[in-house]
């Protein structure tokens, strides 16, 4: 990393919040960077644990934020940086050796303005993976801009102002999709640098979790109503998941099944769950396991449909 009398050529901006050992192995990845004329700028979202002890054995500059969101801590880094570009990865990734020369190459090339590299989870967490694991998956180019893995040119979050408010509280999710698509349509040039790859750990998460974590989700109807040109990465425009026009269907259905006679729906949730136990009858997994599957899979859905029905009326925007 850059010294202190070093004029850095890029600002590595991370928000952290209550990840003080997975934060230490971001810090380690980035110490081993081929580059070395770099800043870190760690955002500490008012951690409860010692996230501060951490930060004091370390060569990063360090700013204390309170419980403002991943959001808000990212635009008070940016806004402390002292280079002219800013590369942004989370507290919940590692960067590889390259990672920072490569994404930075276009910019420094002048052929573009703000840059995305690839997002694989971590090989030695993949054991960790299921259906619902959290983790972050981005091969190849994709519009959604997220910040484990960008960079801008300073000039150009100056111009736009960063992170928008709306997007920045603690429970709110699309701020990096807006702010690419901000800079996108204001005619700043995007490249995908695929050397600069980012490895994004695996979150076991359960399916309780996985559900109480879908309200925040319909801040990308916000997003939609916004840059309506994200409606191209959506399944036909309108939905979210491939599953959600299905589980409309479905959920019609049962409602007007229910409107002619009370045992239809029960009877019609039978022969569903059937049709799909048939479908599936060379799976490795035992019946009553698939079963349970695709009933949490069904439950999953519906939460999310109503909180993008809920965010669609919000935001005057249908998108579910």
């Amino acid at each position: 990393m850059a010294s202190s009398s070093a004029e850095p050529a890029a600002t590595v901006v991370i928000a952290t919040h209550g990840r003080a050992a997975l934060l230490a192995e971001t810090l380690d990845a980035l110490a081993a960077q081929t580059r070395r004329d770099f800043e870190v700028v760690v955002v500490d979202d008012d951690s409860p644990d010692d996230t501060q002890a951490l930060l004091a054995t370390r060569l990063v500059r360090s700013l204390r934020v309170t419980r403002r969101g991943p959001g808000r801590a990212r635009q008070a880094g940016w806004m402390a940086a002292a280079a002219p570009v800013i590369a942004f990865t989370d507290d919940d990734c590692v960067p590889t050796p390259g990672w920072l020369a490569a994404i930075l190459e276009p910019i420094e090339a002048g052929r573009a303005d703000f840059v995305q590299g690839p997002t694989m989870p971590r090989p030695d967490q993949l054991h960790l993976d299921g259906p619902w694991a959290r983790t972050i998956r981005v091969p190849t180019e994709n519009h959604r801009f997220p910040t484990c893995n960008m960079a801008y040119r300073k000039a150009v979050l100056d111009d736009l102002g960063g992170f928008r408010d709306e997007f920045t509280g603690p429970n709110t999710s699309g701020e990096d999709t807006d702010l690419g698509w901000r800079a996108k349509e204001a005619g700043y040039r995007i490249e995908f640098a695929p050397d600069a790859l980012v490895h994004h750990a695996v979150w076991p998460s359960s399916f309780v979790r996985f559900v109480k974590d879908r309200p925040r989700w319909g801040m990308v109807v916000q997003v939609v109503r916004y840059h309506p040109g994200v409606r191209e990465m959506a399944y036909k425009r309108y939905f979210f998941r491939r599953s959600h026009p299905r589980t409309i269907v479905l959920l019609c259905g049962f409602f007007a099944a229910a409107a002619i006679r009370r045992w239809l729906p029960p009877a019609m949730a039978v022969g569903v769950l059937a049709a799909y136990l048939v479908k599936t009858r060379d799976s490795e997994r035992a019946a009553p396991e698939r079963a349970l599957h695709i009933a949490q899979v069904f439950t999953a859905d519906v939460v999310e449909l109503a909180v993008f029905v809920g965010a669609s009326a919000r935001y005057r925007t249908l998108f579910l």
